[in-house]
């Protein structure tokens, strides 16, 4: 059984110099903490960690691999926000790992989400610090099932 977990960024400034240079907030960073704080019995001890290498995207994977204790997260540029879904996918499938965490940003998360678990776009909202998990046999388009999508300020 495959356990992928989409992770939107924490909320960012709009104060930088470009996107790419976006940091989060200091309620990015509580949201973010918050959500992985609460789901965090979610999240298997093995799992791998794959990061957008845009700031913002990687502070957040910061966040959770140190409330996580888990390995630093690995840089993929496939998981910027114009990135292909396609192609990402097509990645995904090569990994031999079951437990695959994303930190990524809008369009692709909601996207992918929706690719993946045959969802109607719209119906789910990715908020920042937005944190999802699907499961199934393949990381195919209407392979996986959502299990829960849950936001930081929703009820516990």
């Amino acid at each position: 059984m495959l356990n992928l977990f989409v992770l939107r960024h924490g909320e960012a400034s709009y104060a930088a110099a470009s996107d790419d240079e976006r940091e989060l907030t200091p309620a990015g960073i509580a949201q973010t903490a918050e959500i992985i704080m609460r789901q965090q019995e979610f999240i298997p001890n093995d799992i791998v960690v794959f990061s957008s290498s845009l700031i913002r995207a990687k502070q957040t994977a910061d966040i959770v691999c140190d409330l996580c204790s888990l390995q630093p997260a690995t840089i993929w540029d496939d998981l910027r926000p114009e990135s292909s879904l396609e192609r990402l996918l097509k990645k995904l499938q090569k990994l031999d790992a079951k437990n695959i965490l994303l930190v990524s940003h809008q369009p692709l998360v909601g996207g992918m989400i929706n690719s993946l678990a045959a969802l109607a776009p719209g119906q789910h909202v990715m908020g920042t610090s937005a944190l999802a998990h699907l499961s199934g046999n393949d990381i195919l388009p209407a392979c996986l099932d959502l299990q829960w999508l849950r936001q930081p300020n929703d009820s516990p």
